[in-house]
């Protein structure tokens, strides 16, 4: 899903425009940040959660099913959809002055899609959430980057704080053995 939105939303901001280098970079980087937002979520998350689903009582499934799989995933589709509209605001301004709902858009979305992975992590038991958090913090950081230099400077900033996530993930820090 946030591949297909950011594929949308990049086509759709970029209609008419065009087609320069720093047009071409940040439609790029636009896809590596949805890239990475599939990571911190179908790289290891879902196949960790099915265990603990699997092993957990009748109870503790359905309240993980209500909790994790309902409401905290109802956040991160709310994060997603924020996420698409910042980048098809954004695309049309990749340097220079860029509108400041799509970069608030961008750096909300991506927080907010964080909180709620962390709110679906803690459900299911499936690893600490507390460096997701801290970049869900950081991501505010990029909005006055984005409004001097424009939306290129903020996606790339966006790209860049989520390698950790990917680092930590790839090292085996995630959560309960597989």
């Amino acid at each position: 899903m946030a591949l297909g939105e950011s594929i949308v939303a990049v086509g759709l901001g970029a209609r008419g425009l065009p087609i320069t280098p720093s047009l071409v970079l940040t439609a790029v980087l636009a896809l590596l940040l949805s890239a990475a937002i599939w990571w911190t979520y179908f790289d290891r998350d879902d196949r960790r959660a099915e265990h603990q689903f699997a092993a957990a009582t009748a109870a503790d499934r359905a309240r993980m099913a209500l909790l994790g799989f309902g409401y905290a995933h109802f956040v991160m589709i709310a994060g997603i959809i924020l996420i698409a509209a910042g980048l098809e605001v954004g695309i049309a301004h990749p340097l220079g002055h860029a509108e400041a709902i799509g970069l608030w858009n961008l750096a909300a979305g991506l927080a907010l899609y964080l909180v709620g992975d962390t709110l679906y992590r803690r459900v299911l038991r499936i690893g600490p959430g507390r460096l997701r958090l801290a970049i869900a913090a950081l991501i505010f950081l990029t909005v006055p980057l984005g409004l001097a230099f424009g939306a290129l400077a903020q996606v790339a900033a966006c790209v860049l704080l989520l390698q950790p996530l990917w680092i930590v993930d790839r090292k085996g820090g995630g959560g309960p053995p597989r």
